[in-house]
């Protein structure tokens, strides 16, 4: 059995060939993005990546069309830990509200992308990042407003839980952007998340009541570099 995505599958055992070419595959994501992660996208180049994997420059080509598409996979697979690692930061709060689960995830992942160097070339590039962070955050976040409105918690526009979770994605993203970009303050973490759980039918007092969390340090949680979103 192996995983594909979020599944186990039976598949037939790989040759020596596809092995020796997954684990590149998956060396050249980790080593981009630990170059993306302290210097970011635009200022990695190839040759620094083939560098890192020990393989020709020539030979990357093999397994990526560009550094973008690389970077892509990278994104993925940075959104899938990050999903994760909320949910171990929820354990280890024994936090039960949903709302307030929410209410700390999203601000996890705009703390996230406001100090993680690679960030800043994806919020650059929002038409993209919306796209992998709807799909890629999709089932932590749908999951939790489900919950969230199975107990009373949030009542939706339309009582339609796709169109709440995009608007989470967008709120989430802009705030993220509006931080780097020097527009908001040092509150928007918060202030952000705020109005998100007003338009998801909380009241003012809840609203800023379950955003008051002092937060942890996010938990460290090995990125698995072999993630791939299911297609």
């Amino acid at each position: 059995m192996v995983r594909i995505g979020w599944n186990f599958v039976d598949a037939p055992a790989l040759t020596r060939t596809a092995i020796k070419q997954r684990q590149t595959r998956i060396r050249l994501r980790q080593v981009a993005y630990d170059l993306m992660a302290t210097q970011g996208v635009d200022a990695t180049s190839i040759q620094q990546i083939t560098d890192g994997t020990d393989i020709g420059f020539g030979t990357f080509y093999n397994y990526y069309a560009s550094k973008e598409a690389l970077a892509l996979d990278v994104l993925d697979c940075a959104i899938h830990n990050i999903g994760e690692r909320n949910d171990l930061v929820t354990r280890r709060l024994d936090e039960t509200d949903p709302a307030r689960i929410v209410a700390n995830s999203v601000r996890f992942v705009i703390r996230e992308m406001t100090t993680n160097s690679m960030w800043r070339f994806w919020l650059d590039r929002l038409d993209l990042l919306i796209d992998r962070a709807i799909v890629g955050f999709g089932p932590y976040g749908l999951r939790d407003i489900g919950r969230a409105v199975a107990a009373g918690r949030y009542h939706l526009v339309n009582d339609d839980p796709t169109l709440a979770w995009h608007h989470l994605v967008w709120m989430m993203t802009a705030a993220a952007r509006d931080v780097l970009d020097g527009r908001a303050g040092p509150t928007a973490e918060r202030d952000y998340v705020v109005g998100l759980m007003r338009i998801n039918g909380l009241a003012h007092d809840d609203a800023d009541a379950v955003t008051s969390t002092e937060l942890p340090e996010s938990p460290a949680l090995p990125i698995d570099f072999a993630f791939d979103i299911p297609s």
